[in-house]
């Protein structure tokens, strides 16, 4: 089943013929068969308020239908059983950021070093002579290098649990009812999509909030603030293979934007989390 026009990969949102062959019908959810079933002749209408399953609002923005009745509850708790552990994580990703910057200042000798030998290569490419390896031993500080190995690990499992954390979230927000441009999974997917990573995690991040939410603002400044230091980053990472205080110059306001990042970040996670709550708690 494909439905171009809805952006769903199978049928949009709806209660369809039990594929398991029973009497009634049984919840799709866009993605795959609910446990939602519904005996034949009524079938329940769509939740008040709500537009019909997988239809387009102004702006762009698809309005995911509701999930059956008890579903929204059942996500709205693995949400926040990760939600604590997603607070962590998102700033153990703000600390792996802010530690590129000071170790581009630590190691500084290091990155001179590659611009100088790669330099030398490109003048003995020219030349036609023998081009140098890159030779790391004389530079490197291992103490640093296990540093940031072990930083890196620990950065590794916070992105996976702060994924899980988004598309249970996003996956609540649609139960919902809430607006959004994105579907869960494509949400999380696309932080790894080069140039749509620029905008579209920030739309997938907002859509997790309700429309009149004043948490969207919060969602908003992270964003600038990770944008902001990405392109510090580059600038002082470029800057340092030929000079340390240039190099410095960038790593001071990414350092800065990174603080930012870890203000940010945790709080727009609890926001997500209560605003969930209390929606579901109006909805009871």
């Amino acid at each position: 089943m494909s439905d171009e026009v809805t952006g769903y990969p199978g049928a949009p949102p709806d209660w369809y013929p039990d594929p398991a062959g029973g009497p009634g019908k049984r919840w799709w959810d866009g993605y795959a068969w609910t446990d939602g079933v519904v005996l034949p002749t009524h079938p329940p209408a769509p939740p008040t308020g709500a537009s019909a399953p997988g239809t387009t609002t102004g702006c762009g923005m698809t309005r995911y239908a509701t999930a059956p009745p008890g579903n929204a509850p059942v996500l709205l708790d693995g949400e926040l059983r990760i939600s604590q552990l997603a607070r962590s994580a998102v700033v153990i990703i703000g600390i792996y950021y802010l530690w590129e910057f000071i170790n581009l200042q630590l190691d500084s000798s290091l990155y001179r070093s590659i611009g100088h030998q790669y330099h030398r290569m490109i003048i003995a490419s020219e030349n036609n002579q023998p081009v140098p390896h890159l030779d790391f031993a004389n530079h490197a500080n291992g103490g640093l290098v296990a540093l940031g190995g072990l930083l890196g690990l620990a950065t590794i499992g916070a992105v996976v649990v702060a994924c899980m954390w988004q598309y249970r979230a996003a996956s609540t927000a649609r139960a919902l009812g809430y607006a959004a441009k994105h579907s869960p999974g494509w949400g999380v997917g696309c932080w790894f999509v080069p140039i749509v990573a620029l905008w579209m995690p920030y739309q997938a991040l907002r859509d997790c909030l309700p429309p009149d939410d004043p948490n969207r603002k919060l969602v908003r400044t992270f964003w600038a603030f990770f944008i902001g230091q990405s392109v510090f980053a580059l600038a002082a990472v470029v800057a340092a293979f030929s000079s340390t205080s240039l190099s410095l110059v960038f790593s001071v306001p990414g350092a800065l934007l990174c603080l930012g990042m870890l203000s940010t970040a945790p709080r727009f996670v609890s926001a997500i989390a209560v605003a969930h709550r209390h929606a579901l708690g109006r909805l009871a």
